[in-house]
């Protein structure tokens, strides 16, 4: 820690990548000294594309890091200037800045606080839709959505036309994603499109290991008013997968804009800290919840024949 000074960007990407796969938490002290070290590099441009995206999405995952909202503003200034239109850095792609987008999006960032980063974001990346790849797109939608952005309608009707495109090849966690991203943006797609979503749920309804996805794709086909192909796709499932079927309902029912949402709390004596709310969560609370209500209805019909 005493040489900290003297790393750079990858060095420092390295470290809270391995911390982050290790699940080792450092303390207080030490995380912030790695982070004050990466904001001042991010401060002078000194960190490229790949570089910040990676490091954007090692801090997203430990847990126990609270960048604070310097910090995070460090990295949105980076990030819009990475930007073409801005000040291009050399090896920026879409993927890139869509990774810092889903990561920004992790550690809690909303519209109010995204500056020129969002209109420079949506500017630069609308000439790429067309080429981007399935995976991408599914991030920026859930990350645009996350955030709270409300793109122009030509944006989103650029974006759906990629997604049309790519639907066919997406894999069930990017289904999951994008169908997510697409009702949180407030969007309703046309007829045929959610008939090809719906088309590519049901074709992969046999390799879906998540409840967390199905839940999300469930929740998807009710926005987009598919509530009979909904139920269908659900009953399609394994056998071993039905006896999940009375979660998954429950969970889509209580399920919020998000699939990892990041919340911040205050915890006495600890200070704030990210909880990452799961679709599986909410499942058992609400199935917790209805446990609760059938043994009150249960008693109160109990105390009624005594009366009688």
């Amino acid at each position: 820690m005493a040489q900290l000074h003297a790393f750079n960007a990858p060095q420092l990407v390295c470290v809270l990548e391995s911390l982050q796969r290790l699940e080792h938490v450092l303390s207080e002290r030490r995380t912030e000294a790695i982070l004050t070290q990466l904001q001042s590099l991010m401060g002078a441009a000194a960190v490229a594309p790949h570089s910040l995206a990676r490091a954007l999405t090692a801090v997203a995952g430990m847990s126990w890091a609270d960048p604070g909202d310097a910090w995070l503003r460090a990295a949105l200034a980076a990030a819009c200037a990475q930007l073409p239109g801005n000040c291009r850095a050399a090896g920026w792609k879409l993927g890139h800045a869509v990774q810092q987008l889903s990561a920004l999006a992790e550690l809690g960032v909303r519209e109010p606080q995204c500056g020129p980063w969002a209109g420079s974001f949506l500017a630069a990346t609308r000439p790429l839709l067309a080429r981007a790849a399935g995976g991408d797109l599914c991030r920026l939608a859930w990350g645009a959505a996350q955030l709270g952005w409300a793109p122009s309608r030509a944006y989103t009707h650029a974006l759906l036309l990629a997604l049309w495109r790519r639907v066919g090849t997406l894999s069930p966690s990017e289904l999951a994603l994008v169908g997510m991203g697409i009702a949180g943006l407030g969007v309703l797609p046309r007829p045929a499109w959610r008939a090809r979503y719906l088309a590519r749920a049901q074709q992969l309804s046999k390799q879906f290991s998540s409840a967390q996805d199905w839940a999300s794709v469930a929740w998807a086909l009710q926005h987009m008013q598919h509530r009979r192909q909904r139920r269908h796709v659900l009953l399609s499932m394994q056998p071993r997968r039905l006896l999940r079927h009375k979660a998954v309902r429950l969970g889509t029912a209580a399920y919020g804009t998000s699939r990892a949402a990041t919340r911040r709390v205050q915890h006495a004596g600890v200070g704030r800290a990210r909880i990452k709310v799961r679709a599986g969560s909410n499942s058992e609370n609400c199935m917790q919840q209805g446990g609760l209500r059938q043994q009150q209805q249960q008693q109160q019909q109990q105390q009624q024949q005594n009366k009688g």
